[in-house]
């Protein structure tokens, strides 16, 4: 990653897996499950080459320990079985991963050898743990495709480049040379969980002109503003204030013409409308970094009550959380109110490590228990004015854990 001004080094909330599915199951590291009828070795070796867009590799899965093999189990998906394809070849002398690793450790149904003979053998993990050997790659028992990915940078930007802007804020970016319409530009972006440039302030703004003059696109760029027409407000495309705008005098009135581009050939990067379909530009993605400047403590938090307001973090957050059980509470003082929350964000073994969500001050109504990785926060709404957390990580490693915050409640 190319920084562009000094940052302080702090500890960065940044996405672990590569999006198309793919979650935390063991150790951090990032598993997708397809449920496929009688699948061959070589459709399921294809998939996972596929599955991952830019930079990022995806391959069969390997397996380096016991505790490996049995974490597996746990974490598939259980109605669609157990089988899926190894990402394991003999190479005439020894097993290997599809990483390059020699594998170590193996569970085999049987005395199976590694010999010139079985060069062109396939080996998938059984219903029963165990891995079976095949020597054409189309057992017709063999019904899940388990694609491994690589665990993406802990950068807050990911493959993204960083600026900082206006009060040491800083901001993700990513130029795209090719052209395209200004929605599928957009659509694009929001692959990486970004959306075309957001500008809030003159730094960003001549920032993203000068970049692109420097990559030699003159002939404009997408951003993501859109004006409504009939009310005539402007609106960027994350939902966040337009406190700031750089749009050139005598904009277009053209009904077609109501999605925003940067002019780089205009020394202040002065801003015009175009159609949103139809006229392709290169393009700039954008999205905030994030940084936790304060790390969470280790161990369950001595604070154990929360109110309206209040934010709640799995121990050590944003470090690995560890084995541990925690349990908090979130209550509004109110009883005609309900509690509302966020899970802002969960990244934990899916194996091993839940979060539930309880209904009330005592029982065992559960509103909802999440695991993997959930980087989109999503809101809860409780029937009564007592919530229960309850943090159960049986593993806790190599992930960040969870981040809930209590929101204003509202009336039953």
């Amino acid at each position: 990653m190319k920084l562009i001004l000094f940052l302080t080094v702090l500890p960065a909330l940044g996405a672990a897996c590569p999006f198309n599915g793919f979650e935390t199951w063991l150790d951090g590291r990032c598993f997708r499950q397809n449920y496929q009828t009688s699948v061959p070795y070589s459709e399921s070796s294809y998939t996972c080459r596929e599955a991952v867009f830019s930079s990022n590799e995806a391959h069969l899965p390997s397996i380096f320990t016991q505790l490996d093999n049995d974490q597996f189990y746990l974490s598939l998906d259980h109605q669609f079985g157990y089988t899926f394809w190894l990402g394991l070849s003999c190479d005439g002398e020894k097993f290997v991963w599809a990483d390059g690793s020699e594998a170590n450790y193996t569970n085999f149904a049987g005395d199976y050898k590694c010999t010139k003979a079985a060069v062109d053998f396939k080996y998938y993990y059984g219903n029963d743990k165990l891995w079976y050997e095949s020597a054409n790659g189309k057992d017709s028992g063999v019904n899940n495709v388990v694609c491994e990915a690589k665990t993406r940078s802990a950068s807050p930007c990911d493959s993204y480049d960083e600026v900082e802007t206006v009060g040491q804020t800083k901001t993700c970016y990513n130029l795209y040379k090719a052209t395209s319409g200004w929605e599928n530009a957009d659509a694009m972006c929001t692959l990486d969980f970004a959306h075309l440039a957001v500008i809030h302030d003159q730094t960003l703004n001549d920032f993203i002109r000068r970049t692109s003059v420097s990559a030699g696109l003159m002939d404009g760029i997408h951003i993501g503003i859109q004006l409504d027409r009939p009310s005539g407000n402007f609106s960027w495309v994350d939902g966040t204030d337009v406190d700031y705008t750089n749009f050139q005098t005598g904009l277009s009135t053209s009904a077609a013409s109501v999605c925003g581009y940067m002019d780089t050939k205009s020394s202040s990067g002065q801003w015009g409308l175009t159609n949103c379909e139809t006229i392709p530009l290169p393009f700039i993605c954008t999205k905030p970094a994030f940084y936790v400047s304060n790390p969470h403590p280790a161990g369950c938090p001595v604070k154990t009550q929360y109110a309206p307001g209040d934010d709640v973090y799995s121990p050590s957050y944003p470090g690995a959380p560890g084995e541990g059980i925690c349990d908090y509470l979130l209550l509004e003082a109110d009883p005609n109110k309900r509690v509302k929350l966020e899970v802002t964000f969960l990244e934990s073994n899916a194996c091993c490590d839940t979060l539930t969500i309880y209904d009330g001050l005592s029982g065992s109504t559960v509103l909802t228990t999440v695991s993997g990785w959930h980087p989109d926060p999503f809101d809860i709404i409780a029937n009564s004015n007592a919530v229960r957390l309850h943090w159960n990580a049986s593993s806790g490693v190599h992930v960040r854990g969870f981040h809930v915050k209590m929101l204003n409640s509202v009336r039953k």
